[in-house]
């Protein structure tokens, strides 16, 4: 049987090394009220503030995809509806590359 030796590491700041999607995952109570505001941006009269809240939410990709399904299903305006599914769909292609 080999010899196991565990050396203590001096305490560092934690390094995130991976994410884990799971579909069913709930996102906190921030990060809804931000994917919120999010989505009411996407009916800004302004042209920047529309494209920066549709850029917003395509960084944050996959684990949007709930909240942004449900939102779906509110009375929301044709220019929302338009950016949300434009965003859907690349998450769900970023979704299905990651998990080959």
């Amino acid at each position: 049987m080999l010899r196991l030796e565990i050396t203590p590491v001096p305490f560092a700041k934690p390094t995130r090394v991976g994410v884990a999607l799971h579909t069913h995952l709930e996102l906190d109570p921030t990060q809804t009220q931000t994917l919120d505001a999010l989505v009411r941006q996407l009916d800004e009269t302004s042209y920047e503030r529309r494209s920066a809240a549709t850029e917003a939410l395509e960084r944050i990709g996959p684990p949007a995809l709930a909240a942004l399904r449900a939102a779906l299903k509110q009375n929301l305006s044709q220019e929302q509806i338009r950016r949300i599914q434009e965003v859907v769909k690349q998450a769900e292609t970023v979704e299905r590359s990651s998990i080959k």
